[in-house]
């Protein structure tokens, strides 16, 4: 059995049509459909059960789905081990980023690569697209906003950044009791769930305990597009302390009581000697934040 094999297999299972699988991997359905026979003549199943309208999973087929994905899963694990490997014997090192951890982090990490000799390769991509790359160990290290509930996996603390209520200065009567019926009838800035699903879980939970229900909203994909909305537009957000630096105009933020994290992801068992340069920064780095953080913000901004 080859994995090419398996992912035949998984093509066929998902798409539950020969054709449209063929077309999803690239090949002549005849090849596919051979393929399929040759391995379950191989394991001595049927994995599924086909007419001339349908195609569906076997009990056995059920069954072997769930162990193909892991295997699929562990082979690219393996091949990722490996190549990192060769990384790290090269002095090479692939970082990701958020937005947050691009302006207070990286400077300092590029920096102390350079002093000592390694090649670094760095991203800015979500958050959810970083872990997919660690655990595919395509990445050395992440800097996302979840804490990564697995054994294999280390999660530094780096920061609970404060989010604010950001409005414009026509909603001069936007005072601590917060008028619901202005927030409502307003444009509302929000983060895309998918690419920033944090931060749109916790507006989210402003908006349930207000019981504020926006009638106007523009979602956004990236922090970039959200801030440029934030410059242009009559509307309020709810913002990370960060982006508060880039906003122009007057403008009112107010501090909430909620806070969204920053973490630093990396392979327990990671074979990039790179990371010993770098962890010990990010285990002092609440100690010492102050002299890395953003720039003192003048909330006040009129």
């Amino acid at each position: 059995m080859e994995l090419r094999h398996l992912r035949y297999f998984i093509a066929v299972a998902e798409e539950l049509n020969f054709t449209k699988a063929a077309e999803k991997l690239c090949i002549v359905q005849p090849s596919l459909s051979k393929q399929i026979r040759d391995l379950e003549d191989e394991i001595g199943v049927i994995l599924f059960e086909r007419d001339k309208r349908s195609v569906h999973l076997t009990k056995a087929g059920s069954g072997f789905l769930e162990h193909a994905y892991k295997a699929i899963e562990s082979a690219e694990r393996a091949i990722g081990a490996a190549k990192q490997i060769i990384l790290s014997s090269n002095k090479q090192t692939k970082i990701g980023f958020n937005p947050l951890a691009e302006i207070m982090i990286a400077p300092h990490i590029v920096v102390m690569l350079r002093n000592n000799g390694y090649q670094a390769e760095f991203k800015s991509m979500s958050c959810g697209d970083q872990i997919q790359a660690l655990k595919n160990s395509k990445l050395d290290l992440s800097f996302t906003r979840y804490k990564l509930e697995d054994s294999e996996y280390e999660n530094i603390l780096i920061k609970n950044e404060p989010l604010y209520l950001f409005y414009r200065e026509n909603y001069k009567d936007l005072d601590d009791s917060i008028k619901i019926e202005n927030l409502e009838k307003s444009q509302f800035i929000a983060f895309s769930a998918y690419e920033a699903p944090v931060l749109s879980e916790k507006a989210q939970l402003f908006l349930k305990s207000k019981k504020i229900h926006p009638q106007h909203k523009i979602i956004c994909t990236n922090i970039m597009q959200h801030i440029n909305f934030l410059n242009t537009l009559n509307c309020w957000s709810i913002i990370p302390e960060y982006a508060i630096g880039f906003l122009k105009g007057k403008f009112n933020v107010k501090k909430l009581d909620l806070t969204a994290p920053l973490y630093a992801n990396y392979r327990k068992r990671s074979n990039n000697s790179s990371l010993d340069i770098i962890l010990p920064l990010l285990k002092k780095l609440n100690k010492i934040e102050n002299d890395l953080s953003l720039p003192i913000i003048n909330l006040n901004h009129r």
